[in-house]
C-alpha cells in the first residue's frame, strides 16, 4: 500500500501498568509527545496515547502499592477490563496505519497485548516498539508474532525516518540505523546503531496538544521539562547510559524560556518538574537559569532530580529564590558496603551535608531509597532505615532493587542465575512484592522485612510535621489551586 503524508496515521501509545493497581498517574509521556511533534511538523496525522492516565483514580501510599501490585497480573488477562476495552475503543477510533509503544520492562505483557489487540482491529497496522527494555533486549519484543519491528536508543530521527520509508512504500529497512526486524527467515536483523542527535535546540519541544484527551490532565500534570539528556555517572543499578550515553547534551536556556512561557500561556502551568537525571551537574548553566529566571519575572514553582554531591548552600539559595521548592535526591543504602557495591560515587558526608544545606535554606527535599540490592543483608537493609531517620529528608520513597537489562546488576543476576530467558516481566518493577535478587536473605525473609520497611517510610511520611513541611515548601499564597488539589491528595492519602 502506498500513502501520502497526509494519508499516514500513527499513533503511539503509553501502555498501562500502574493504571491497574489503581495508582493516580501524574505526568505525560514525554518521549513519546516529542516524536509525535516531530511526525506532526513533517506532516503526518499523530496522537498519543497514554494508557496511563485516569484522573479519577485516588493517591496510594508506597505500602498499599505493595499491597495491591498483583492486581496488574490478575488484569493481563482479563479482557472485560475497561482499561482493555478502553484501548481497543482508542485503537479502532483513530484507525492508525503504524501503532508505537513505549516499552519499560514491567510493561512487556502490556505491550504485547496491545500489540495483539491491533493486528486484530487491523492485521495490517505496523507495531513498533521503542525504549530502554526494548533497546537492550529487542528480541523480547521479536519475539511476538504481533510486533514488527523495534526503535533502539534515542527515538525521533529513528522513528521519522522509518515512517518516511514506509510512507514512500519500501520495505526494506537495512539502511536504517537503530533498528531491529524479523527477516524472511524469521532471523533478527540488527542494523547498525544510530548516532545521538547532536544540538536538541533542533527538535521541537513536545505539543501536548497531540496528547489524547490532553484537556483532562492538570497544568501540573503537563509541565514536565526535560532540558537535558544524559548523566556522566554509572551507577551498577541503571540503565540509562545505554540510550543517553554519559555524555550530558543541553538544551538551550533561551529553547526552554520559551517552552516555560508555552506552557504558562497555553495550560496556565505555574508549577514545573524538571526531568533531567541530575539538574545540576552543570553549575554554571544552573546559576545562570536562575539568574534568567529572577530577572524575567516568570512566576512559576519547580522541582528537580539530582545528586547529593552537586549541591551547595549558594545553588539551593538562588535556586530557592529562583521559585524552586523541592529536591529529589537519590541516596539509595545506609550501607556503606552496599554504597560502594552500586558505584554511585557518593559517600554518606555528602548526604549529610546536603541535608544541612537543605534545612538551613528551608528547602524541602525527598530522599529516594532502595533496598534488595544483589548481595544485601537484612542488616545492610536496617542500616537504610536507620540511616533514612538520621538525614530526616521531608519525605522518603523506598524502592525494591529490580535489575534492568543494559545495568552492570542485570549482567551479575543473569550470570547468577536469577534471570532467565523467559522470566516474568510483570514482576519487573522498583515497586515488586515479587523481587528478590540477594542471594543472601531468603525469598520468605526478604518479603518480610520489605513489608517492615515499607511500613515504617509510610508512616513516617505520615507524621503531622512531614505533611506540613510539604505543604509549606508548596507556596500556596502564590497559587492556591495547589491547596485544593494537595488537600485531596492528602485525604486520599490518609485514608489509605
Amino acid at each position: 500500500m502506498q500513502y501520502k503524508k497526509t494519508d499516514m496515521k500513527i499513533l503511539l501509545i503509553e501502555p498501562p501498568f500502574e493504571r491497574f493497581i489503581g495508582q493516580r498517574c501524574e505526568w505525560y509521556p514525554i518521549g513519546l509527545t516529542s516524536i509525535a511533534t516531530l511526525l506532526h511538523e513533517h506532516g503526518y496525522t499523530t496522537k498519543v496515547y497514554n494508557a496511563e492516565h485516569d484522573n479519577s483514580l485516588r493517591y496510594i501510599n508506597t505500602e498499599v502499592y505493595l499491597n495491591s501490585y498483583n492486581r496488574y497480573k490478575e488484569c493481563l488477562n482479563d479482557d472485560g477490563n475497561y482499561i482493555w476495552q478502553e484501548i481497543i475503543h482508542a485503537i479502532t477510533e483513530f484507525d492508525p496505519d503504524i501503532v508505537g509503544i513505549s516499552v519499560k520492562s514491567v510493561k512487556i505483557p502490556t505491550t504485547i497485548k496491545i500489540a495483539e489487540i491491533c493486528k486484530r482491529i487491523n492485521k495490517n497496522i505496523i507495531v513498533v516498539t521503542g525504549g530502554f527494555h526494548a533497546t537492550n533486549r529487542p528480541e523480547d519484543l521479536l519475539r511476538s508474532e504481533h510486533i514488527d519491528i523495534v526503535v533502539r536508543g534515542e527515538g525521533e530521527e529513528t522513528f521519522l525516518q522509518l515512517v518516511n520509508s514506509i510512507s514512500s512504500g519500501s520495505h526494506g529497512f537495512d539502511n536504517i540505523n537503530g533498528i531491529s526486524f524479523k527477516g524472511t527467515d524469521g532471523a533478527i536483523i540488527n542494523t547498525q546503531d544510530r548516532e545521538l542527535m547532536g544540538a536538541l535546540d533542533n527538535i521541537p519541544f513536545p505539543m501536548r496538544e497531540l496528547i489524547w484527551g490532553y484537556e483532562k490532565y492538570t497544568p501540573e500534570q503537563l509541565g514536565w521539562i526535560m532540558t537535558s539528556r544524559g548523566c556522566p555517572y554509572d551507577c551498577a543499578y541503571c540503565n540509562s547510559k545505554t540510550i543517553w550515553n554519559r555524555r550530558v547534551r543541553f538544551v538551550g536556556l533561551d529553547r526552554i524560556f520559551e517552552e516555560i512561557r508555552h506552557l504558562k500561556k497555553a495550560f496556565n502551568a505555574t508549577h514545573i518538574t524538571f526531568m533531567d537525571d541530575s539538574f545540576t551537574v552543570n553549575r554554571k548553566r544552573i546559576l545562570e537559569f536562575c539568574q534568567m529566571l529572577i530577572e524575567q519575572k516568570i512566576g512559576i514553582t519547580w522541582s528537580c532530580l539530582t545528586r547529593a554531591d552537586l549541591v551547595d548552600e549558594e545553588i539551593v539559595c538562588r535556586m530557592k529564590d529562583a521559585g524552586c521548592v523541592k529536591f529529589d535526591i537519590g541516596i539509595e543504602s545506609g550501607s556503606e558496603r552496599i554504597q560502594k557495591l552500586i558505584n554511585k560515587g557518593i559517600d554518606f558526608s555528602d548526604v549529610r551535608r546536603a541535608a544541612g544545606i537543605f534545612k538551613k535554606c528551608g528547602m524541602f527535599w525527598t530522599g529516594f531509597f532502595m533496598m534488595g540490592f544483589p548481595t544485601e543483608t537484612k542488616d545492610d537493609i536496617l542500616k537504610t532505615l536507620s540511616f533514612m531517620k538520621e538525614v530526616r529528608p521531608n519525605w522518603a520513597y523506598l524502592s525494591i532493587f529490580t535489575p534492568y537489562p543494559g545495568s552492570k546488576f542485570y549482567d551479575m543476576a543473569k550470570n547468577d542465575g536469577m534471570i532467565s530467558d523467559d522470566e516474568d516481566r510483570s514482576s519487573f518493577s522498583h515497586q515488586s512484592p515479587n523481587n528478590c535478587f540477594s542471594k543472601d536473605i531468603s525469598n520468605e525473609e526478604f518479603r518480610a522485612i520489605t513489608k517492615v520497611m515499607f511500613k515504617e517510610f509510610n508512616s513516617y511520611n505520615n507524621s503531622l510535621a512531614s505533611l506540613l513541611r510539604r505543604a509549606q515548601s508548596r507556596k500556596y499564597h502564590k497559587n492556591p489551586k495547589n491547596f485544593i488539589r494537595d488537600a485531596r491528595k492528602a485525604l486520599s492519602w490518609l485514608k489509605n
